[in-house]
Order: C-alpha cells, then sequence, then structure tokens
C-alpha cells in the first residue's frame, strides 16, 4: 500500500516538477557550501594568526608603518579578493558586482586608481579613547566601512589591515591647501589645525550616529 502510494505521488506532475526544482537548487548550492566552508576556515586561520603573532618592540610590520601615516578623514582603498568574503555569499556577490560596476578593464595587468581595480574602501575616523590624546593615537584609530552583511561597522584600524587578505590597499591621505604631511619640519598654520580639529570632531558625530 505504501509502495503503491508512493509510486503514485512520482507520477504526480507537480510532484515530479517539485522534485526537479529542489534538484536543480541542490546541484549549485553544494560548491557554494563548500567555498564558505573553506572561506570561514580561512579566515579563522587568519584571525588566529593575528592574535597569536608575536609583536617585537621596536619592529614595525607594513601595516604598522602604514597606521603611522594615518590620520583621521583619510581614505583606504581595497583591491579585494572575492572569493575571500568570508562574511558569506552576499558580501562575495558584493564584491563582484561592486567590481563588474565600478572597475574598469584591466589594461596591461596594472593595478592602480586609475583603472578602477580598487572596488572597497573605508574612512580613518578617531578612536573612542577617553581624552582627546588617546583619540588621536594612530593605535586607536578606526576605520569606518560599509560591509554586505554587517552594515556600517567601525574596526580597530590596525587589525582590519592586519585581517585583510586585499591583493593590495591604498592610502589617499586628506591634506588641506598648503599642508605638507610628509614633511617633519613642517608646522601646520592656526588655520589648518582648526580644520583639522572640525573634521575631528564632525567624523566623531558621524561615527556615533551610525555605529
Amino acid at each position: 500500500m505504501t509502495s503503491s502510494t508512493a509510486s503514485g505521488m512520482l507520477r504526480n506532475p507537480k510532484v515530479r516538477l517539485a522534485t526537479k526544482m529542489v534538484a536543480s537548487l541542490a546541484v549549485p548550492a553544494v560548491p557554494i557550501l563548500y567555498w564558505y566552508k573553506s572561506a570561514l576556515d580561512d579566515r579563522s586561520a587568519k584571525a588566529e594568526e593575528v592574535r597569536t603573532k608575536v609583536r617585537i618592540p621596536n619592529v614595525q610590520t607594513i601595516d604598522d608603518l602604514m597606521v603611522e601615516k594615518c590620520h583621521p578623514g583619510d581614505v583606504l582603498l581595497f583591491d579585494r579578493r572575492c572569493h575571500k568574503c568570508a562574511t558569506g555569499p552576499v558580501a562575495a556577490m558584493s564584491c563582484l558586482v561592486g567590481r563588474s560596476l565600478l572597475c574598469g578593464d584591466d589594461k596591461g595587468g596594472h593595478r592602480n586608481v586609475d583603472t578602477g581595480l580598487f572596488d572597497h574602501c573605508g574612512i580613518v575616523v578617531p578612536g573612542t579613547g577617553s581624552t582627546k590624546a588617546e583619540r588621536h593615537d594612530p593605535s586607536n584609530l578606526l576605520l569606518l566601512e560599509a560591509t554586505a552583511g554587517e552594515g556600517i561597522v567601525a574596526r580597530p584600524l590596525l587589525t582590519r589591515l592586519e585581517m585583510s587578505q586585499s591583493r593590495s590597499v591604498l592610502l589617499l591621505p586628506l591634506s588641506s591647501p598648503g599642508e605638507r604631511r610628509n614633511d617633519e619640519d613642517y608646522e601646520p598654520s592656526d588655520k589648518t589645525i582648526r580644520a583639522q580639529e572640525r573634521l575631528t570632531k564632525q567624523l566623531n558625530n558621524f561615527r556615533q550616529k551610525w555605529v
């Protein structure tokens, strides 16, 4: 009785159609699940590597040097590896769509701003220290960015750079007219200092509003 009922259901056109639809969805889901599992494992291994990293006094990494160069208002551009987006398929799809819409043709394999191969950006904002000195300390700076899975987030800048698996990261410094940030002997004018303080305040208010 049971076998005859089952065979009758299988002969039902609606049941057969539903079975084919389920199978058509399950087949492409297998490689997606495999990729997602691999991306999560890779991200976990990277997080463990950063967590257990040995910090040698007076020895700076490339990430440390970049953080020292960053000021509130600077912009970081990321040339991401979309298959490394461990947040989920939505983040990977967002990366792929962003590259297809924002990035031009790769002319000669050169990766730079002109060819638009940087598909993600973040803005450096002040930290959450209790004093002005702590908020402006490079080690306390945050990176404010929009993500596909978590919305707008602010992460510690150094940790964000160390966790990044992008092909390259480009720093676009924000400077006032006449400001020479790379000149060690340069002393900013009162007008420049007031502009920096106003910018820092606005960035801090923006971070508090959206994060």
